[in-house]
């Protein structure tokens, strides 16, 4: 049984947006509740990353200007990235992070910049529309909703079996996100996991089988939760 983990933070200083810092922070209190002994390394542009001393890698939202200046250095890191994939770690991308695992990014001024291509979906920025609102979801991995926020000028062509449906908000999409094994992306942030907590006991339920650990059992009437009912039960009163 392994009860150290390592996270790795990636672009901390670039993709920092909506306080989605705030994923990492719960995710290493949640691992300390069970036990873990919880590094987290914050690295970016010009440091020596090696995806294999991570059991959970991590990106968060940015400006469109930032993101992209990620993406010729993620691509820089696709055999690494692809392999951690294949191994069934976790990988969590949120806001337009999530883009990056994607083929390409068009930005606004109609540059195509190649990405890590781990999904087959494509990316067209349009700086003159701005999609922004709250949002429902369901999935077919957990039975609760899903609740967060976007703001993104971005549309994504090619994405054939979205993670989330769109239940409220979307601005006209089906639906967002996708999934490979145990790498997640999309475009909600909020922080996900902090509005989320059953969406973040599954991540912990995932991080503790692969390390040969119970997880422990949380209390439903805890701060997150009731947050989460009374952010939930305003937005059904929207629909």
């Amino acid at each position: 049984m392994n009860k150290e983990i390592k996270i790795l933070y990636l672009y901390y200083d670039l993709l920092n947006l909506y306080g989605e810092s705030g994923n990492v922070r719960i995710l290493e209190k949640r691992l300390k509740d069970n036990g873990f002994s919880v590094t987290i390394d914050r690295k970016t542009i010009g440091d020596e990353i090696y995806f294999d001393d991570y059991s959970l890698v991590y990106m968060g939202s940015g400006t469109e200007s930032k993101l992209k200046r990620c993406a010729s250095h993620f691509m820089s890191l696709k055999g690494q990235i692809e392999a951690y994939v294949e191994s069934g770690k976790v990988l969590l991308a949120t806001g337009n992070a999530y883009e990056l695992l994607g083929s390409s990014i068009t930005d606004g001024n109609g540059e195509k910049i190649s990405c890590a291509g781990i999904f087959d979906f494509e990316t067209v920025q349009d700086f003159t529309v701005r999609k922004t609102g709250d949002v429902i979801c369901s999935c077919d991995f957990i039975g609760e909703k899903i609740v967060g926020f976007i703001n993104n000028c971005s549309t994504i062509t090619g994405l054939c079996d979205p993670m989330f449906t769109f239940e409220l908000g979307g601005c006209g999409a089906r639906g967002d996100g996708v999934r490979k094994g145990n790498t997640f992306g999309t475009h909600i942030t909020g922080p996900l996991l902090v509005k989320n907590p059953y969406l973040l006991e599954y991540v912990m339920e995932i991080i503790c089988e692969m390390h040969g650990v119970q997880k422990s059992q949380v209390d439903e009437e805890n701060y997150q939760y009731k947050g989460y009912r009374i952010t939930l039960t305003e937005l059904m009163r929207t629909r």
